[in-house]
């Protein structure tokens, strides 16, 4: 759609148009193939994100109290009033007796649970976007005037409607 005579044919007897002695006879013609741009419209799919999906262990620390207890000896001694206590036969007054004291003490123990699934889904949303693009249109203008007078433009003729264009889409 670069030129004004592009694709132009001029059929006729000697000379062209314009020119002196053209365009006579009962079978001279011009004409020239008008074109037009369309539209055409698809999609096309790009790689815009790429996600990587990874299990990874995060470390806290949790500070909690334990209730513990623990045995504690305690020596108590009180004095003999007036009551005898029996003496054990063959004993000579070197005894031992051995006590075991306890404590408790915090036991932590580590166990995995599990508390959450986790699940990734790649979803497809449908949209529309607005797509404007300017379209041409090749058009004549013809321009009539004697050599006396100067050319008078005439009134564009505009593309012929009543003929369907085709319309492809991808």
């Amino acid at each position: 759609m670069d030129g004004d005579a592009a694709g132009a044919t001029v059929r006729g007897e000697e000379g062209g148009p314009g020119e002196p002695g053209g365009l006579q006879g009962p079978e001279a013609s011009v004409q020239t193939v008008l074109r037009t741009e369309e539209l055409l419209l698809g999609t096309e799919r790009l790689a815009t994100q790429r996600v990587r999906f990874r299990k990874r262990i995060v470390t806290t620390t949790r500070t909690l109290e334990v209730p513990v207890r623990l045995e504690q000896l305690v020596v108590e001694r009180e004095p003999l009033a007036g009551t005898a206590v029996p003496a054990r036969s063959g004993a000579s007054g070197d005894e031992e007796i051995v006590l075991v004291l306890h404590e408790e003490v915090p036991d932590v123990t580590l166990r995995v649970v599990p508390v959450e699934q986790v699940r990734v889904q790649v979803r497809t949303v449908a949209g529309e976007q607005v797509v404007t693009a300017d379209l041409r249109t090749e058009v004549v203008d013809v321009e009539q005037f004697t050599n006396d007078t100067p050319p008078a433009p005439a009134p564009p003729l505009e593309p012929d409607t009543t003929c369907p264009t085709s319309s492809r889409s991808q």
